[in-house]
Formats: C-alpha cells, sequence, structure tokens
C-alpha cells in the first residue's frame, strides 16, 4: 500500500463490500482497518508473505486461464477462422505499417521538434513557392 495507498484502499473496500454487502465507505474503513491491524501485528514480513502468496496465486491463475482456452479454442482452429488478410505479416497496413514493426520509435517528419522557420529559409532558398508549400503540408501534418 506503499505505492498508491487510495487504490488499494479503495480496492479492498470494495472486496469488503462485495463480501458482505455493507455500504462502500463502511467498508473500505473496515478494510483498511483489518489491513492496518494485519500489517501492525505481523510487520513487513507478513506483507511480504501476502506478496508472495499473491505473486502464486497470479501466476497459477494464468496457467489455469492459458489451459482452459487452449483446450476450449484449439490454436489451429482459431487462425483457419481469422480473415485472410489478417493473416499477412505486416497484418495489412502496407509498407508504413511494416516499417513501425521494424523500427517502433522511428519518428516521423511531423514529430521533429523544430522550427518550421528553419525549413522554410532552406526552401526559400530554392524558391519561393517551394518555401509557402513547404510551410502549408508542415501546417497540415501537425494539425492530425
Amino acid at each position: 500500500m506503499l505505492a498508491i495507498p487510495a487504490a488499494h484502499t479503495l480496492m479492498l473496500g470494495t472486496l469488503v463490500h462485495v463480501v458482505t454487502g455493507w455500504d462502500l465507505g463502511i467498508s473500505t474503513l473496515v478494510g483498511t482497518a483489518v489491513g492496518t491491524l494485519f500489517l501492525y501485528k505481523g510487520g513487513l514480513l507478513a506483507d511480504v508473505r501476502v506478496g508472495m502468496l499473491a505473486f502464486l496465486m497470479m501466476y497459477v491463475g494464468f496457467l489455469v486461464i492459458v489451459v482452459w482456452c487452449l483446450t476450449h479454442y484449439p490454436p489451429g482452429e482459431m487462425f483457419a477462422s481469422l480473415d485472410p488478410s489478417l493473416k499477412k505479416f505486416d497484418g495489412n497496413a502496407g509498407l508504413l505499417g511494416f516499417r513501425q514493426l521494424l523500427y517502433p520509435r522511428l519518428p516521423g517528419r511531423w514529430s521533429i521538434p523544430a522550427s518550421i522557420s528553419v525549413y522554410q529559409a532552406r526552401r526559400a532558398r530554392r524558391s519561393e513557392s517551394a518555401a509557402y508549400m513547404y510551410a502549408f503540408s508542415s501546417g497540415c501534418s501537425s494539425i492530425s
């Protein structure tokens, strides 16, 4: 409960509320009192043991879910029922999607944090219409 105490306290209160049917406010107070007494009585070792139990329960639950899903929905049948366009390597996203798959953090031109006027000055050396066109296209791409 050190990281985000409000979320854990509300979660504990909701759990008591679901089990007992009491008001959520009273359930939160009761859950907080029980948790505080538990930690006061057992100390940090009790918190570590509960964390280990939660870790074990989470992975056992995940294993049960995976086994259940594999027995009820075999992967071969699931793959056969997919739309053929989703079976393509790029996920039907084309060349841009393939580029993002290989380089997920590669920025596009619109995300370069530079002033437009620098690029306008470079383009203006070529022609005035090129500078205006670049400014317009940069403004349009930053809107989306």
